[in-house]
């Protein structure tokens, strides 16, 4: 967010302005969380707000019920025109009525009547002056299909007034609560619900901090819970969800794990056979991040992480993890074609594990 955008946020709270919070069925828990925060902050200072889908908290609703505050869902309100040409009628009375489950809008004119190729119906979408986009994994702020998808349901301010929440850098929980105390400079966000959902929202995306274990992620989980998150109703919402194949998966990743010294790296590699085994999905790039995130957490020099798996279609692919080395990742990033997921690059696909392990060794040879 940038000084600009603050002070927008600002202004659109004190003028009465409008927001609209918006996601899609595969954005991941941890956004889907955030977006709830952000969702509960402004209704909690009166702001007029809506929400993209409008049902976009079932998906998280049984896991999270006892942080999830209960109001209701507000309804979406679509609004469509009938233009009616002037210059062809000698219009003199609208009126309607309703008759055998239709409404019936009648037009009274002097002059012949209305043919249907004569009205046009426009569809108005609603107004509003700051949008948040809440992202999935695949997505960022330079898919333009982004507002292509939501130009006939709602009328998108300028882009410096869409504050795209991706993946990169902090965790989206901190960057949501950036946007609240924005909104919320009074801070009535304490000993609300709000530092609970946040506080679930960087267990989620850190796998219970495990995955991404930083000084700013652990001030961020002390302050919110200085500041009333229930942590306790947080870790047994946690505790609740099955996390036996995750374990299992990178209980296979690690027995073929292995360490390169020269190259600076360490490798495992996964089947998809593997995926099945353990109850997961191979071509899920979160059980990727988490798995080569745990690997990294267990590996104490500075080395670069690869995991080679094969997704549900026999894909080979490679994601790759330059733990504290972007000098690294920059390097191989500009000699091989890679793709940016959920934090990860991703190379591929390749006919099979040798030739994917055979061409990133000869990379790294290069560039090391």
């Amino acid at each position: 967010m940038t000084r600009e955008q603050e002070t927008n946020i600002q202004k659109t709270v004190a003028a009465g302005g409008s927001f609209v919070l918006i996601s899609d069925e595969k954005t991941p828990e941890e956004s889907l969380l955030a977006k709830e925060a952000l969702l509960t902050a402004l209704k909690n200072i009166n702001a007029k707000t809506y929400k993209l889908p409008e049902n976009s908290r079932s998906s998280i609703l049984k896991k999270w019920t006892d942080i999830l505050p209960p109001f209701e869902e507000a309804p979406f309100f679509y609004s469509t025109s009938i233009l009616i040409p002037k210059n062809k009628i000698n219009l003199k009375e609208i009126s309607y009525t309703e008759e055998n489950g239709y409404v019936s809008i009648d037009i009274n004119s002097s002059t012949e009547r209305i043919k249907k190729e004569d009205i046009i119906f426009r569809h108005n979408p609603i107004q509003a002056d700051i949008a948040f986009c809440f992202l999935r994994n695949d997505q960022s702020s330079s898919d333009e299909t982004i507002f292509e998808e939501l130009s006939e349901k709602i009328s998108l301010p300028n882009r410096e007034n869409i504050i795209f929440m991706e993946k990169g850098g902090r965790s989206i929980a901190d960057k949501t609560f950036e946007l609240i105390r924005a909104a919320d400079n009074a801070g009535s966000y304490e000993e609300t619900k709000i530092p609970s959902i946040l506080l679930a929202s960087l267990l989620v995306e850190t796998d219970n901090l495990s995955g991404d274990l930083t000084a700013e992620n652990l001030d961020l989980a002390s302050t919110l819970i200085k500041i009333g998150a229930d942590k306790r109703t947080v870790r047994n919402a946690l505790a609740k969800e099955n996390n036996q194949s995750l374990n299992r998966l990178f209980g296979r990743a690690l027995a073929r794990m292995t360490i390169n010294e020269p190259l600076k790296s360490v490798w495992s590699f996964l089947q998809y056979a593997d995926f099945e085994k353990s109850g997961t999905m191979g071509d899920d790039y979160e059980t990727i991040y988490k798995i080569i995130t745990r690997i990294g957490n267990i590996i104490n020099s500075q080395k670069t992480i690869f995991l080679i798996w094969q997704d549900q279609q026999g894909n080979i692919r490679a994601g790759m993890n330059a733990k504290g080395s972007s000098e690294t990742t920059t390097k191989l990033n500009a000699k091989m074609v890679m793709e940016e997921k959920n934090g990860l690059l991703i190379s591929g696909p390749y006919k099979n594990f040798s030739e994917a392990e055979i061409k990133i060794k000869d990379m790294l040879k290069e560039i090391l």
